[in-house]
C-alpha cells in the first residue's frame, strides 16, 4: 500500500484535493495530473513508484542507516589517526564497529573494505542496526579483478555527501523528466499505458472491469499494449507514419534492428542509449501516435 509511508499519505491527500478541484472546476488547486487522481484502486505499487521516481520507506531508511554507518567508519578512522575534526559521531557509536577484512590481514586485498559480520543468536538481534547494516554494507561490495580497481567501490567514497550522491544515483529511483514534458492528453494517455491503466481492453480485463480482453476492432487477440502499438490493423496508417518519423530522426537500420519488446519499451520509456533531446523527440512522437490513433477518444468501458 502507498499509505505505508508519510510520503504516500501526502500524495494521497494531493490526489484527493486535485479530484475535488477538478470536480469543482478549480484548476489552480489541481496538484497532480489527472491520471493520478483517476487511478483504479489496485494500481500497481512498483509501477506507480517508478512513474513518480519515488523510493519506498524501506529504501529511504536503508540509505539513512548506511550514511550513519559511513559516518561511524569515518569517525573510527579519524580517532585512530588522531584527527578530531573528522570525528562525526560519538565514541560509543563508532566503538560498536567490528573490524574489516583489511584490518585482519597484512596483505592488500580486493575485499579489504568488507566489514566482519557480527554473530547473533536471536532474530531480533540479527535484524538490529549493526548486523543488518553490515549485511547491507557488504552487499554493496563489487569484487574487481584487480586490487587497484577496488578503490572504485562505493564504500570507499571520499565523503559522506559523495557516498550518498553515488548511492542515490546507482540504487535509488529518480524522476524521469521524459514523463513530464507537457500537460496534455498525449502525456496522460502515455502515462496510463505505462501504468497498465488505459482504455485498452486487456488493461480493463486485468482490473475485472470487463469480461473479455479481445480487441473490439480486429477481434484477433487480446488488446494489450503490444497489440495496440505493433499489430492492430486499425492503426496501420498511424503506425507507418510513426515508424517513418523514427527512421528520419535516427536511421532506417535502427528500426530494422529492434525486436518487438525493444520497440514497445522505446515507445513507452525512450532509449537509455540516446541523449535527452533525442529521447524527448521519441516520446513526443509516441504521444502524437496516441492522439492521432483516436483510440482513447472512445468511452472507457465500451
Amino acid at each position: 500500500m502507498i499509505g505505508e509511508s508519510s510520503l504516500g499519505l501526502c500524495l494521497f491527500k494531493k490526489m484527493q484535493v486535485s479530484k475535488l478541484a477538478s470536480k469543482n472546476n478549480n484548476p489552480e488547486n489541481i496538484l497532480v495530473q489527472p491520471y493520478l487522481y483517476g487511478l483504479f484502486k489496485n494500481t500497481g505499487y512498483n509501477r506507480l513508484l517508478n512513474e513518480l521516481g519515488w523510493d519506498t520507506l524501506d529504501d529511504r531508511r536503508k540509505l539513512s542507516r548506511l550514511c550513519l554507518f559511513k559516518k561511524m567508519q569515518v569517525s573510527k578512522l579519524a580517532s585512530k589517526n588522531n584527527n578530531p575534526e573528522n570525528i562525526l559521531v560519538q565514541p560509543y557509536l563508532y566503538g560498536l564497529l567490528p573490524g574489516t577484512v583489511g584490518d585482519r590481514s597484512g596483505y592488500v586485498l580486493r575485499n579489504a573494505s568488507k566489514v566482519d559480520n557480527v554473530k547473533t543468536r536471536l532474530v531480533v538481534s540479527y535484524n538490529s542496526f549493526i548486523p543488518k547494516t553490515i549485511r547491507d554494507w557488504n552487499a554493496l561490495f563489487i569484487e574487481y579483478w584487480h586490487v587497484e580497481l577496488a578503490e572504485n567501490n562505493i564504500q570507499n567514497a571520499g565523503s559522506i555527501d559523495s557516498f550518498k550522491a553515488r548511492y542515490k544515483r546507482e540504487y535509488l529511483r529518480s524522476p524521469n523528466p521524459l514523463f513530464k514534458l507537457d500537460f496534455n492528453n498525449g502525456n496522460i494517455h502515455h502515462t496510463c499505458l505505462r501504468l497498465g491503466l488505459s482504455h485498452l481492453r486487456a488493461h480493463l480485463f486485468s482490473h475485472n472491469l470487463i469480461d473479455n480482453p479481445v480487441c473490439q476492432f480486429c477481434n484477433l487477440e487480446p488488446e494489450d499494449t503490444d497489440h495496440y502499438i505493433l499489430r492492430c490493423p486499425t492503426y496501420n496508417n498511424v503506425r507507418v507514419r510513426y515508424l517513418m518519423e523514427i527512421a528520419n530522426l535516427l536511421h532506417p537500420t535502427y528500426i530494422a534492428s529492434l525486436d518487438d519488446e525493444k520497440l514497445v519499451n522505446i515507445f513507452l520509456y525512450g532509449d537509455n542509449e540516446l541523449n535527452f533531446e533525442t529521447n524527448k523527440q521519441l516520446i513526443l512522437m509516441a504521444q502524437a501516435f496516441l492522439v492521432d490513433s483516436k483510440r482513447f477518444d472512445v468511452r472507457l468501458l465500451r
